[in-house]
């Protein structure tokens, strides 16, 4: 039987990421037969990873944006995206599109959503 699914991104670690910290992104599906990936970032200020994994050794404010994963095979091809952002006090705020991450901002505890914004 052949099939596709959606591909998902996960990054890792999945605590709060400190800037200047390492960072691995890693795209994965499931698909019959297996699929070939690219992950890249949707300005494309950093090259195309290809394969299932990429890692930032040292995380920057120029790293935040959105990075989509690309899953391909002879049904199609599928792409994932995963947002990262910055925010004040140097604490990553990530957002899958998933799930909610809690991030410690200014020592205020804030519960983060598929539709939050904030404003500085």
């Amino acid at each position: 039987m052949y099939f596709f699914l959606l591909p998902t991104v996960s990054v890792s670690p999945s605590a709060e990421i400190v800037e200047g910290s390492s960072v691995t992104l890693t795209c994965s599906s499931d698909a019959n037969p297996a699929a070939n990936y690219t992950l890249y970032k949707e300005d494309g200020n950093l090259p195309k990873a290809f394969g299932q994994n990429f890692t930032v050794t040292k995380f920057r404010p120029e790293h935040s944006g959105h990075y989509y994963c690309e899953a391909q095979n002879k049904l199609g091809r599928h792409n994932s995206t995963l947002q990262q952002t910055i925010v004040p006090g140097n604490h990553l705020y990530l957002h899958t599109g998933y799930t909610q991450k809690g991030v410690i901002w200014q020592e205020s505890h804030c519960l983060l959503s598929r539709l939050s914004l904030f404003m500085c």
